[in-house]
């Protein structure tokens, strides 16, 4: 047994909530309750289930003018929500399409037992970029403008690593340059 200390917000205390939001932390918590919903549940109702999570939090917190699309805004502790939700509606977790039964129940399994930062390489991914011009890592956004000619990169999606080469990065691979 636990003890929390919950406390009550009104409408007008909206603004005071996003400065606390946990984004990850919330995305993770959706993704396990719909985990548990997609056993029982058509994966259809699913996904509906999470978009009318996320419209009624784009309605809340998001500021927008009715007819302008590049209006939408969000406070800066909640900009990645969406984006996490939109992972997290094409994986495994709701839509196991493709997978055999045992795997579908390991990687759901490993979202029930995991910390938020594995749970969240689950759901999205973490792509990595090593480039010549830098000695360190980049982490950056899931995106086909990051396949550049000078680029290697890697996706860690928790269960898999898959490393991309560039044309000529893997000229200097052949070529034995890395030693």
């Amino acid at each position: 047994v636990s003890t929390i200390r919950l406390e009550y917000l009104r409408d007008n205390q909206v603004v005071e909530m996003g400065k606390r939001f946990d984004e990850e932390a919330a995305v993770v918590m959706l993704a396990r309750m719909a985990a548990k919903k997609a056993e029982v549940e058509d994966v259809i109702e699913v996904k509906k289930w999470v978009d009318r999570i996320l419209l009624k939090f784009a309605v809340k917190f998001a500021s927008f003018s009715r007819n302008d699309k590049g209006s939408f805004r969000l406070p800066i502790t909640m900009k990645h929500f969406p984006q996490f939700i939109y992972h997290l509606r094409r994986s495994t977790f709701i839509n196991p399409f493709g997978y055999p039964p045992d795997q579908a129940i390991y990687v759901k399994t490993c979202l029930m037992r995991e910390s938020i930062p594995n749970c969240m390489v689950m759901i999205q991914p973490a792509l990595i970029r090593y480039t010549t011009e830098s000695n360190t890592p980049v982490p950056v956004e899931l995106d086909i403008n990051e396949l550049q000619e000078d680029v290697i990169l890697l996706l860690d999606s928790y269960f898999n690593v898959l490393i991309w080469y560039g044309e000529n990065a893997y000229s200097w691979k052949e070529q034995n340059m890395q030693e």
